[in-house]
């Protein structure tokens, strides 16, 4: 090929009519090598097109993979947890707050007693 090549840089009339006849044909199976390799990247590229998008669609109508729905359940369970446990913990430290406040209360009351008896 590599000879095909370098002749071919010569002018037509120096080619004898062998090498010319193969030169064609190197060439006309190298374009045909060619068409052909482009049409299959195209078809593979439409083909994935396809996947993409029917892949897409079917997450728009909620017919998701198995695989991502565990994994966002996980995710809500997860959340609704700490969500929980976050009330779960104001509520505690509310009623924590609200046992002070009364104890203070009591205290100041049994204070006042403590004044008014004195």
């Amino acid at each position: 090929m590599s000879q095909l090549s370098k002749k071919s840089d010569l002018p037509k009339s120096k080619l004898s009519s062998r090498d010319a006849y193969l030169f064609k044909l190197s060439s006309r199976a190298a374009k045909k090598e060619e068409c052909r390799r482009r049409s299959q990247q195209k078809a593979k590229a439409y083909w994935k097109q396809c996947i993409i998008s029917s892949s897409r669609k079917n997450d728009r109508h909620g017919q998701k993979s198995a695989g991502r729905s565990r994994k966002k359940a996980k995710k809500r369970k997860k959340k609704k947890k700490d969500v929980l446990g976050r009330l779960a913990l104001e509520r505690k430290e509310g009623t924590e707050i609200a046992l002070e406040e009364q104890q203070e209360m009591v205290l100041d009351g049994l204070e006042r007693k403590e004044d008014l008896q004195i």
